[in-house]
């Protein structure tokens, strides 16, 4: 009875069982995760509330209210739920795994990984550890040891749908188009999931190199579901195909779903001007001395993961050509290669564009001027403050 459909004559039995024992943790557990299936967060809250009345400081309780949170992506709360829990009762393994998975979610990967493997030592065989960890891994970009935890967690005794998904991304990820192969076939008995089972069939046998196969097999699966994913994967076939403008349209039926994607952008951009490229500079941040590096002094930097992008193609106007996304009111910044402005140009004075430009100058004053135009667009996520946004753009 525990489905949407029928979830009244569940919630029936749930409060049946409460009233026989007050304090039965498990009918107040079920009766919150019954109503985060339909979507009612309040009303899992509201169940929970009623076990805190019984249960006071009940380690499960709070790990109970704890998962409510992570289910909402309240992050930050969830993560204060799961902490107090453990301070409960520092064995409950649940809480540790669910810890785990919110910092996670909240890109504290090196922590959350110190967590996982601090369940690993407790409990190899736990639940969704494996997954956890492939999950974790996957974001770290530690592809093989990803497909090494997945493929642990598929030898459970249950596997859904979803884990073979996960598990066979990761297989891609891992160059291993056979083994996504396999899952994606299995999950597309299950019609829910048969969109992105097609589509990780044509992640597969476009690693595989069977462009045509991989074709057909995305058109199917965006047939079924328009995903910003599925035009990605659309492109990069596309692509590799040699079919460029049809590859820069699927980016842009990508970026209508997923506006804010920068790489999309980037991946766009790349296609459509010829014979051009995107390349992108790190930040930093420096433990000691600010601007210490041409003053001699010692320092310590630190690369962040936000970046300036540039997409540039060479021309033939015998001219550089800038223009800044960031700061789109000042325009194209347009330079002739023989007429660079001099230091200091009150023209420059606040614009972004004096810092490309001046390396122009120091380059052509150690005898290797630009002799080739090029039209360039830029783009950065660095915030301010000591991130070293000047010297990324330089």
């Amino acid at each position: 009875e525990q489905t949407v459909r029928s979830y009244k004559p569940a919630l029936t039995q749930y409060e049946q069982a409460i009233k026989l024992d007050p304090k039965f943790f498990e009918a107040y557990q079920a009766m919150a995760r019954l109503q985060l299936e339909r979507k009612k967060s309040a009303l899992a809250f509201e169940a929970l509330k009623l076990a805190e009345g019984q249960l006071p400081k009940d380690a499960r309780v709070v790990n109970a209210v704890g998962e409510v949170h992570l289910a909402i992506r309240e992050f930050a709360q969830a993560r204060a739920k799961f902490e107090q829990a453990l301070g409960l009762d520092g064995k409950l393994n649940l809480a540790l795994f669910n810890l785990a998975t919110t910092l996670r979610a909240q890109g504290k990967l090196q922590i959350a990984l110190k967590k996982y493997e601090q369940l690993q030592k407790r409990d190899n065989v736990f639940p969704g550890l494996d997954a956890g960890l492939g999950a974790l891994y996957l974001a770290l970009k530690q592809y093989k040891k990803a497909a090494a935890s997945y493929d642990r967690a598929l030898r459970s005794s249950e596997i859904k749908p979803k884990l073979r998904l996960e598990a066979g991304q990761a297989f891609v990820l891992a160059g291993q188009w056979e083994r996504a192969l396999k899952q994606a076939n299995e999950a597309l008995a299950v019609a829910a999931y048969r969109a992105d089972a097609r589509a990780l069939r044509a992640e597969a046998r476009l690693l595989e190199g069977d462009l045509g196969e991989a074709l057909v097999e995305i058109t199917r699966a965006l047939s079924r579901a328009k995903k910003a994913q599925y035009f990605v994967i659309h492109a990069r076939i596309l692509e590799r195909l040699r079919r460029l403008a049809a590859a820069a349209d699927a980016y842009k039926e990508a970026l209508k779903l997923e506006p804010k994607r920068i790489d999309l952008r980037l991946h766009r951009a790349r296609l459509q001007v010829r014979g051009g490229a995107v390349r992108r500079t790190s930040s930093r941040f420096c433990l000691g001395v600010e601007h210490g590096d041409y003053n001699g002094a010692p320092l310590f930097g630190v690369g962040t993961d936000r970046f300036i992008h540039l997409a540039y193609a060479p021309n033939d106007r015998g001219e550089v050509r800038l223009f800044s996304a960031n700061v789109p009111d000042e325009g194209v910044v347009t330079v002739p290669l023989d007429a660079q402005p001099p230091p200091l140009d009150p023209a420059l004075a606040g614009r972004w564009a004096r810092f490309p430009l001046g390396v122009a100058h120091t380059l052509r004053e150690a005898g290797y001027p630009l002799r080739k135009g090029f039209d360039g667009v830029l783009f950065g996520d660095i915030p301010g403050g000591g991130m070293s946004r000047s010297a990324s753009l330089t």
